[in-house]
């Protein structure tokens, strides 16, 4: 846990800019392919249990996770772990109360489905500046 709460990566394992979490194989192959455009290194993850596995691998500089595979309160339990990438909530059934667990789970952004490529792509750059 210590290289999570640290944000180093163990050796061996190349640095992670983006770590996408979401049940929909077409959804990140669709992110990857636009972030991997612009030249960021990314995984993708179709579970918690891979989400976990991938964490504790090569932590990640930003996580991108859909409220659908339990996002929010995947992210509430990594930052009671100690967690401190700057994370993003995507779903496709949004709304304000979800909007609002997201952000007290410790969320940067919250982002209703369908994605928009711009949008997505500013508030990853947010996150990967912090």
């Amino acid at each position: 846990m210590d290289a999570l709460v640290n944000g180093l990566c163990p050796a061996g394992y190349p640095p992670i800019d983006v770590l996408l979490a979401d049940r929909d194989v077409a959804v990140c192959d669709s992110m990857r392919a636009l972030f991997e455009s612009m030249g960021y290194t990314v995984h993708t993850v179709q579970d918690a249990a891979a989400l976990e596995t991938e964490l504790r691998q090569a932590p990640p500089r930003c996580l991108v996770l859909a409220a659908e595979l339990g996002g929010v309160e995947l992210l509430a339990q990594l930052r009671a772990q100690g967690l401190s990438v700057p994370a993003i909530i995507t779903s496709a059934q949004g709304g304000i109360p979800l909007a609002v667990a997201a952000m007290r789970a410790g969320a940067l952004n919250f982002l209703e489905k369908p994605l928009l490529d711009a949008r997505l792509l500013q508030t990853v750059r947010t996150a990967l500046r912090r």
